[in-house]
């Protein structure tokens, strides 16, 4: 019974080694048969020569546009941007490292003679290492047409604004009143003006705002077409803002000799409605018209004054002219004749005084005038102009000076000149 153990025993001991070998041959055609699959799948991925891949949106570009518009006169206006899918066969290595920015294609427009639609042939030029399947497309439309240019107005207008009551806007004014546009003949004529809209929000005062110019046809509707091209895309415009006041009407006076003890002034109207920048028109309390040159008036008169408004402002209703009334009040004109002529800045000048005398009027109150004589006054002419080289008959302005106790408020009224000769 013993010596069947043992037997037993060595059998199961030579199974065992019989069995090592044919588990490590599993093993060796397991990793055979990966080893396989991986250049299996290296040479279909990788190496495969017969990969095919599609790029979209290859960029077709136009070429020899020089040569069209030289020797037909013709633009391009419809073609630009066209893009096509491209297909090509290769190594999957090669492929992999493309883009569609590695294409190049392009449409040549030298083929083109006269104006209209025409269908081009798209080229590709291809990287190295694929070769050509497909192309989405093999032409693409282009329309030329002959280039011309036109000048249109420019429109300004407002879609969008916020303004208090008690003030207006008055005419838009665009910095520029034409434009000109270049395009298609055709699309020309289709275009009535440019126009400039601007939203401004709230509005308190004249402003500027600036925007994109659009062009409109003769229905009033907007135009977007590409080729037709603006000389200016952007204006400015002034957005002038206006408001009313109601101010009384003066004058000033140069000398100060008048007032009120010693004249009447009268304006009509004697008030006047104005327009004008709201920052302007609320600093004003009154509305000066004129000033008057007290002796440039001889006596009592009635003048039309013509309205020279400052800073933009205007007349609400048109007025363009006042009428001024002066009348003097206890004031009264006396002739004198001066005789007493002195010259300055005579150096180096020989001159002969013609004129001996001047009759000057004067005005004052009677009390003033009848105690004034003759000898209070004098007149200045000044040679200082002249050079000793200087000659002839010349007559110069003379200043009228009066040197008495009672010339308080008196002034000579009107113009004089002395005659004198040079050398």
């Amino acid at each position: 019974m013993a010596q069947n153990d043992r037997n037993v025993s060595v059998v199961s001991l030579r199974d065992v080694s019989a069995a090592k070998p044919k588990f490590g041959n599993w093993i060796a055609k397991g990793v055979c048969l990966l080893i396989a699959f991986f250049i299996w799948l290296y040479v279909m991925q990788i190496d495969n020569p017969g990969h095919q891949e599609t790029y979209y949106s290859v960029m077709v570009s136009l070429t020899n546009s020089s040569v069209l518009e030289g020797a037909h006169g013709l633009s391009v206006y419809s073609g630009y941007g066209n893009t096509v899918d491209v297909t090509v066969i290769g190594q999957q290595s090669v492929l992999n490292k493309l883009t569609a920015e590695d294409f190049y294609a392009t449409a040549d427009l030298s083929a083109i003679t006269e104006a209209g639609f025409s269908d081009l042939p798209v080229n590709v030029e291809l990287p190295s290492g694929v070769s050509l399947v497909s192309v989405s497309q093999n032409t693409i439309p282009v329309y030329c047409d002959e280039k011309s240019s036109k000048v249109v107005g420019v429109r300004a207008r407002i879609s969008q604004f916020m303004m208090a009551s008690h003030l207006e806007m008055g005419e838009l004014e665009p910095e520029y009143d034409t434009v000109a546009v270049t395009g298609p003949k055709e699309a020309l004529d289709a275009i009535d003006y440019a126009q400039i809209t601007l939203e401004l929000g709230s509005v308190s005062a004249s402003m500027t705002a600036s925007g994109k110019l659009y062009l409109v046809d003769h229905a009033g509707n907007r135009i977007d077409n590409p080729y037709l091209k603006l000389s200016r895309s952007e204006v400015t415009v002034q957005i002038p803002v206006y408001t009313t006041k109601t101010l009384p009407l003066t004058v000033n006076y140069k000398y100060g000799y008048y007032n009120s003890d010693t004249v009447r002034v009268a304006l009509s109207p004697s008030t006047l409605t104005v327009r004008g920048d709201p920052a302007v028109i609320d600093r004003l309390s009154e509305l000066v018209v004129a000033t008057i040159d007290e002796k440039k008036i001889a006596g009592d008169s009635t003048q039309l004054v013509p309205l020279n408004f400052e800073d933009g402002i205007t007349a609400a209703d048109g007025t363009e002219n006042v009428l001024l009334t002066i009348t003097h009040v206890g004031t009264y004109t006396a002739v004198f004749s001066v005789t007493d002529i002195d010259v300055t800045g005579a150096v180096g000048i020989r001159y002969e005084i013609l004129d001996t005398s001047l009759s000057v009027t004067v005005r004052g109150t009677l009390e003033q005038l009848s105690r004034l004589r003759s000898t209070d006054f004098s007149a200045v002419i000044d040679l200082s102009g002249y050079t000793a080289d200087s000659s002839g008959v010349i007559r110069e302005p003379a200043v009228i000076r009066i040197d008495s106790v009672y010339a308080d408020g008196v002034y000579e009224v009107g113009e004089y000149s002395v005659q004198v000769k040079l050398n």
